[in-house]
């Protein structure tokens, strides 16, 4: 994935079609021509090309740290399972809910295309 540049920012219109024409005018990314037809809220610009948005955030995820106690020496033993993990009150497990950081990534393509949206390998 390091081989990506991210000036590239776009997706040329020979990629994806004929649905946008340009006429030549120019992107307009820092919005300084407010007077020209290409706006830079636009999720593409007049010669064709769509805008691309890789993203990166912080969310949170719930995780239970579950206190069980060993068949055999009858100690007592901790584990972190995921939400979904449903405790066995009769063998007397015990939880505590912990939220942890979690990293994810997504890729944005034109205005409702969402690519790779999942936790971000680290």
């Amino acid at each position: 994935m390091n081989n990506i540049d991210e000036r590239f920012g776009f997706v040329n219109n020979n990629m994806v079609g004929e649905e946008i024409t340009g006429n030549g005018f120019f992107f307009d990314p820092t919005n300084l021509f407010t007077d020209s037809v290409a706006n830079s809220l636009l999720p593409y610009d007049m010669a064709g090309n769509l805008r691309v948005l890789r993203v990166y955030w912080k969310s949170r995820r719930r995780i239970k740290k579950v206190k069980s106690y060993n068949q055999e020496t009858g100690e007592e033993e901790y584990n972190f399972y995921p939400e979904t993990y449903i405790i066995n009150k009769d063998a007397g497990e015990e939880e505590q809910i912990f939220y942890i950081n979690e990293a994810w990534e997504g890729t944005k393509i034109g205005t409702d295309i969402y690519v790779n949206m999942r936790p971000r390998p680290i």
